[in-house]
């Protein structure tokens, strides 16, 4: 058998994977303040946002949301962020169906009975690459902070004592904390949507997730541990390297890469993906360059457009003026590395995926997308939160240039229906979501109208309804106004009106 020659730590990592955890940079999690320290030093923190519902929400509406959101780009140049969309399987496992079931205990057998059914099905559905599997969309805004280095000069080190080392590391780590607690601070007041820090429960649940993709569905996980490094706590079952992604129980992962920026950039564009069916990550990596670096970029940049004699070149003249000229008006210049992760179990359902990402990306924002061969696991780490680096944007060279007006719209931050807040019926939307519903939710009355097509469904939908309230204790009397049509199979299915 001929042995695997790649040099040092890659080749490591592909023919003993289990040496993947000694990579990861989550070390441990202060509870107080649920900031997590990496084992480079470096401290992070993870935010679940509070998704916007596009439905309801006009023109001007969805465009004041994502233009509002220029603020997270207020980070100072030592932090990095992610913004990380995420769709993924329910899990049978989720308490919250538990909870749905056990919310009312009285009402009628028979409709008890029916939810119940109902609920198991869901259940069965539940999980990894399950067509009729109910999905749940979630986002997450990580920042990473990179203290900045301090330097003492010998003879200052030779005057203080012997404990003056360790006195003023301790100092600088505690100053370090202090600064990142204030920016956080900031930035939180400063954010149009509630932001929620994750405790380290929550985040080594994401984690684990990404890594035992078939067993977070089959069994519970033991609690955080915080005397063990969070890295040992991740991986259960070894995954499989290469080039171009990573395995996991029989899941291979394919990243795809926003390889050009976008022809036009406009609120509310990445929408688009949340018509996929499928489960996918959606990783937008931010890093902040000095102005010297821009400004050097482009001067350079400028320099040879002026020599370049060409129609091209006059027009990306004009652009890089344009760009001057809202830098001049108080614009910032960001790094974005836009990458998609995709997974399956076969190469034809993950051609597939593909596919239909490739299409969202040619034909919804007209831009250039390259599925990655080379360096598709690298990118599939630095999907995770905390996992991005800007050092390694050095070696894959995927991240542009883009103004951060124009950063704020590639944020996304919406989500479809999802439901109501005290539901006595559950539905699955087209779009795969787990609807929560109650024709009695109303702020100011109990009456409820039902709007559709003829031929829609509406008098199914309705019996259906009225079935599900009748779980409530004591049971409510509902009047049923509809066609004559619809009354004689009201009638068969023998609901009391």
């Amino acid at each position: 058998m001929r042995q695997n020659k790649l040099p040092g730590p890659l080749g490591s990592l592909i023919t003993r994977p289990e040496s993947l955890s000694r990579e990861f940079p989550w070390n441990e999690v202060l509870p107080e303040d649920r900031i997590v320290v990496c084992h480079d030093g470096s401290l992070g923190v993870v935010y679940q946002i509070d998704l916007i519902e596009h439905e309801p929400l006009s023109e001007a509406a969805i465009v004041g949301a994502v233009t509002s959101l220029k603020s997270w780009f207020m980070l100072p140049e030592n932090a990095v962020m992610q913004v990380i969309f995420e769709q993924q399987p329910l899990s049978p496992l989720d308490k919250r169906l538990d909870d749905y079931a056990n919310k009312y205990l009285g009402g009628h057998p028979v409709s008890k009975f029916l939810f119940e059914q109902r609920l198991s099905v869901i259940k069965n559905a539940s999980g990894l690459g399950k067509v009729e599997t109910p999905l749940e969309r979630r986002a997450y805004l990580t920042v990473r902070w990179f203290p900045a280095s301090r330097s003492r000069s010998g003879l200052w080190s030779f005057y203080t004592g012997e404990n003056a080392t360790l006195d003023r590391e301790d100092a600088a780590v505690k100053q370090e904390l202090a600064h990142f607690l204030s920016t956080l601070s900031t930035l939180e007041t400063s954010s149009p949507l509630p932001l929620t820090r994750l405790s380290g429960d929550e985040l080594l649940d994401i984690l684990r997730q990404f890594f035992n993709p078939e067993m977070y569905y089959r069994r519970s996980f033991a609690p955080l541990n915080p005397a063990t490094p969070l890295s040992e706590q991740v991986v259960y079952s070894p995954p499989t390297l290469d080039f171009s992604g990573i395995k996991r129980e029989g899941v291979k992962t394919r990243t795809i890469s926003l390889k050009t920026s976008p022809s036009f950039a406009y609120p509310g564009g990445m929408a688009y993906f949340t018509g996929l069916s499928f489960p996918f990550r959606m990783t937008l990596n931010f890093s902040f360059p000095t102005k010297a670096s821009v400004k050097k970029y482009l001067d350079l940049k400028e320099f040879f457009l002026e020599n370049t004699p060409s129609a091209k070149a006059r027009r990306q003249k004009e652009e890089l003026l344009t760009v001057q000229e809202r830098l001049a008006h108080e614009d910032r210049c960001v790094h974005l590395s836009f990458h998609m992760t995709i997974e399956g179990k076969t190469t034809d359902d993950l051609d597939r995926m593909t596919r239909e990402v490739l299409n969202v990306f040619q034909n919804q924002l007209e831009a250039e997308a390259i599925v990655e061969e080379d360096i598709g696991a690298a990118l599939a780490l630095t999907s995770l939160p905390l996992f991005y680096d800007p050092r390694s944007d050095l070696s894959a060279r995927r991240f542009i240039k883009v103004l951060r007006s124009d950063a704020a719209k590639f944020l996304p931050i919406f989500n479809s229906f999802s439901g109501l807040s005290d539901p006595v019926q559950l539905y699955l939307s087209r779009e795969r979501n787990l609807v929560k519903f109650s024709l009695l939710e109303n702020e100011t009355s109990h009456h409820t109208v039902v709007l559709a097509d003829s031929g829609s469904g509406k008098s199914s939908f309705v019996i259906d309804a009225v079935t599900s309230i009748k779980r409530l204790s004591p049971e409510p009397l509902v009047f049923v106004v509809d066609k004559k049509s619809s009354v004689p199979r009201m009638q068969q299915q023998k609901v009391a009106a």
